[in-house]
């Protein structure tokens, strides 16, 4: 993915280079003081930009600054596991240094560190390109270090690298970011500069000062030379005057001398201790910007790879959705193709003779599978993903775990079996179960899915059976499809195949939530009549099940009404209740 660059010139470079300034400034100072005598200055200069107390006292001297720490060290975690961003927060060789000590567990070599830096510095590699190549090596496969949040970087890497889709892709992300990067790069660069230039215009503005300076301590001596030779000449005249005037100007001289002396050491003083403080205070400014601008790259960056993740996600779940339309689709071809190949047979059969009454009833059992398909993307769109419904089933395994059903000697049988989530968790536990369903499309699904499945009418396979040969029958969202009679004779051919110690599990709409019961049990146009927990709970026990319960499930995900009181307590368990409820019966051992 995009990385964003780091600042050519860092906090530490700006700081070397005023200190190096500051001592060629204080030689030149020195050489100067061999070749004059102090005077006394006045005058500010102000640099133009208003700050004339800075322009008066910045000066050159040496600034004490701890070394910046721009990357924290780096420190193997004992279990071998890694996030992407454990590594990816370090750059340059210190990157490099530590993506081999996490993946590889050593030091790089040469080679390979001169093949990274190069790549990473030329714009070739960038630093997931490095993770996933250490990681995906024979020697990271032996480490066996785990690195999370690596994988869908990597492929939008590899992304990259397609002829014209990853062109398109790596321009797009780039444009998406070059604006905020630029803008960020050039303000920090346009304030270092600006830094730079006050403090360099100062410095030429003071050594401008120390000439003139020097040029006026000059002129002085000159005419105390003057002064000097028209005194000489009168010395055989007023020899004794002279002296005492020479005295006098002497020590006026000295006394001169020595207050340039004390004030010149004043200001050096002052403007030194200014100097440091605004250096301090420069150099936190700097420091605390390139925090600004770090953190808020980072969070972009963290914001980008969550979004790619999400996107990555939808896109797959949107392909399995698409997957299993093109199965359903091509089920349904070729049911439609059976029906045309019979009815063409039967025809040219009734060509011959008249139809037969086993030909009669094939025709007539083809109408029973006409909707197969339309039933299947009914349940896809409204009962709920197969993740989801898998995870409702597995509330069941504790039950028949603990009463060893399951096993050959006590083999399961799941009759409406639809898509197989449930023969999916039984095989998933390595239990031994069959399912058998009316709709073809069902069945063809899964039989691809490897679950042993087969197209049969649910109480004719029953009636099929011998007694006492099934360790449990479950009916997931079947019983509200049969009519009375034939939920009666389901229930009695259950108890006759079901072994003592079995059990029978029938989970079903709950109608006593309001809006299952009033609504949607009703978006199933195949179910006939809700069923009420207490009243399948007797019909269960009036066929000689024994310890029956009710097993409510499922509540509403939707947020309750608010408030206190027996009424709103009332309304929200008839309105968020549990929407679907389970009854289990056991049939007694002998």
């Amino acid at each position: 993915m995009p990385e964003t660059s780091e600042p050519e010139s860092s906090v530490e470079e700006l700081m070397s280079r005023m200190r190096e300034g500051a001592a060629r400034r204080r030689i030149d100072d020195s050489l100067s003081e061999n070749r004059r005598e102090p005077t006394q200055t006045t005058g500010l200069i102000d640099d133009g930009t208003g700050n004339a107390q800075f322009a008066r006292f910045a000066s050159s001297t040496t600034v004490t600054h701890e070394p910046l720490v721009l990357q924290p060290d780096f420190e193997p975690r004992a279990d071998d596991s890694y996030h992407a961003r454990d590594l990816l927060k370090y750059h340059d060789r210190d990157f490099v240094r530590n993506a081999y000590r996490a993946i590889l567990k050593r030091q790089p070599d040469a080679a390979g560190f001169k093949q990274f830096i190069e790549g990473l510095r030329a714009g070739q590699l960038n630093k997931i390109d490095v993770l996933a190549q250490l990681h995906r090596s024979p020697e990271g496969e032996a480490k066996n270090v785990r690195v999370d949040g690596l994988r869908y970087p990597s492929l939008l890497r590899s992304l990259y690298r397609l002829p014209v889709a990853g062109y398109l892709a790596q321009l797009i992300v780039g444009l998406l970011r070059l604006p905020t990067l630029l803008r960020s790069q050039q303000q920090l660069e346009s304030y270092l500069i600006a830094q730079q230039q006050l403090i360099a215009d100062h410095f030429n503005d003071a050594h401008a000062r120390l000439a003139i300076a020097t040029e006026a301590l000059a002129s002085a001596q000159q005419r105390q030379q003057l002064a000097h030779d028209e005194l000489s000449n009168r010395l055989t005249a007023a020899r004794q005057n002279l002296d005492t005037n020479l005295a006098a100007l002497s020590s006026h001289v000295e006394a001169i001398f020595t207050q340039l002396n004390r004030d010149t050491d004043a200001r050096f003083a002052e403007l030194t201790q200014h100097s440091d403080f605004r250096f301090t205070q420069l150099g936190g400014h700097i420091e605390a910007r390139f925090a600004e601008t770090s953190a808020g790259l980072q969070q972009q960056k963290e914001a980008q790879h969550n979004r790619l993740e999400s996107l990555a996600s939808d896109l797959k779940d949107e392909t399995e959705h698409i997957m299993e339309k093109h199965q359903e689709t091509r089920a349904e071809l070729a049911l439609q193709a059976r029906r045309i190949s019979m009815l063409l047979e039967d025809a040219r059969g009734q060509l011959r003779d008249a139809p037969d009454n086993a030909q009669l009833q094939t025709l007539a059992g083809e109408d029973a599978h006409t909707h197969d398909a339309l039933y299947i993307s009914l349940e896809d769109k409204l009962r709920g993903s197969r993740a989801a419904i898998i995870e409702r089933l597995k509330v069941y395994l504790p039950l028949l775990e603990a009463a060893q059903i399951g096993s050959e000697a006590m083999p399961m049988l799941d009759i409406g079996c639809g898509r197989g989530e449930w023969l999916e968790i039984l095989k998933a536990e390595g239990l031994n179960a069959i399912g058998v369903d009316t709709n073809r499309i069902a069945v063809a699904q899964c039989r691809e899915r490897g679950f042993d499945a087969r197209e049969m009418d649910a109480l004719t396979y029953l009636r099929s059976l011998p007694s006492e040969s099934i360790g449990a029958v479950t009916g997931f969202h079947i019983v509200e499809h049969l009519p009375f009679d034939v939920l009666m004779k389901l229930l009695d051919e259950c108890v006759r195949v079901i072994k003592p110690g079995g059990a029978v599990v029938f989970e079903t709409p709950n109608p006593q939530n309001v809006l299952v019961g009033s609504c949607n049990f009703y978006f199933d146009p195949t179910h006939r009549h809700p069923l009420p927990s207490p009243m399948l709970k007797f019909l269960v026990e009036s066929r000689g099940f024994a310890r029956v319960e009710v097993m409510n499930l499922h509540p509403s995900t939707a947020e309750p009404v608010k408030g206190e009181g027996e009424l709103v307590k009332r309304f929200n368990q008839l309105f968020y209740g549990a929407m679907d409820y389970a009854v289990i019966g056991w049939k007694a051992r002998a």
